[in-house]
């Protein structure tokens, strides 16, 4: 196992396309904070970093779906995987070597993004939440993007083909996405609404607040809760702040615990009754 690891982590620092993610991940912070900041010298509009300190939770994901998917195909188009087999090495033991090495990826590529934050994003606006709760909130993305990481894992050690896991993997987060905003819209329909007719005058008013039928109630609203918590799609919107505050940390790195347990519990054993020849 620690042979495994080393030469996989070997692996890491010797690939371009890993080094290229974290340009990636550290120049698209640098120029969002630069462009935030030009807003605020011509337009006087007050921006806050705690308002982008975590739009690694977006970039992150992505990045990872390109580099963990070309990763870990290498390892069946250049042979390493039967070697590691050959020489004795348990499927089991190379599943979760190549797991860490994903889950490490995808912390440094979010530490890449999160360091330009701190390091250009203080002295231009500040910082005013509690140091401990920067550092809680980010513990608790951080568990997220391990959850990714077994996700991806779990693709990239079951299917051969490099372009075919890259598609995958790709769509997977932006369905994921896609799904996450939808769930989070159902949730803040308002529970009462109001329209605006034509008087009589000729003016519009405001009609009595009325129920609103798409309001989500009782059951049905509470499972819709625990889809935005539970699906990576939610857990994106929370984490990176980009629609409300999330006081919900423990919960959502319970169900990101549960994510990297199954997938890596059923990745384990799917590549274990996988034919390789």
């Amino acid at each position: 196992m620690r042979n495994l690891l080393a030469a996989n982590f070997a692996r890491l620092w010797r690939d371009k396309l890993f080094w290229i993610g974290m340009a990636v991940m550290a120049g698209l912070q640098a120029f969002e904070l630069s462009m935030l900041y030009v807003e605020h010298l011509q337009y006087g509009v007050e921006n806050h970093l705690e308002n982008v300190l975590y739009v690694y939770g977006v970039f992150g994901p992505i990045v990872m779906s390109v580099f963990l998917s070309m990763f870990l195909g290498t390892e069946y188009s250049d042979g390493t995987l039967r070697n590691k087999l050959i020489v004795g090495q348990r499927r089991s033991h190379i599943y979760l070597a190549n797991l860490m090495v994903c889950g490490a990826a995808g912390l440094l590529f979010s530490l890449a993004n999160l360091l330009v934050s701190l390091a250009l994003g203080i002295p231009m606006f500040g910082l005013r939440v509690p140091v401990l709760s920067v550092v809680t909130h980010t513990l608790c993305t951080f568990f997220m993007i391990l959850a990714f990481a077994a996700i991806f894992t779990l693709i990239g050690m079951l299917c051969h083909s490099k372009a075919f896991t890259v598609a995958v993997s790709i769509l997977l987060v932006f369905g994921f996405f896609m799904v996450g905003l939808v769930v989070k819209q159902c949730l803040m329909a308002p529970e009462m609404e109001s329209h605006y007719e034509m008087s009589v005058d000729g003016e519009f008013v405001e009609t009595d607040p009325q129920p609103n039928p798409k309001y989500l109630r009782g059951t049905k609203r509470k499972f819709y809760e625990f889809l935005d918590q539970f699906l990576p799609g939610g857990q994106i919107l929370a984490n990176s702040r980009m629609m409300e505050e999330s006081d919900n940390d423990r919960t959502l790195v319970l169900y990101d615990v549960v994510w990297v347990v199954l997938t890596a519990g059923g990745g384990i054993l799917l590549f274990q009754r996988k034919d390789l020849k």
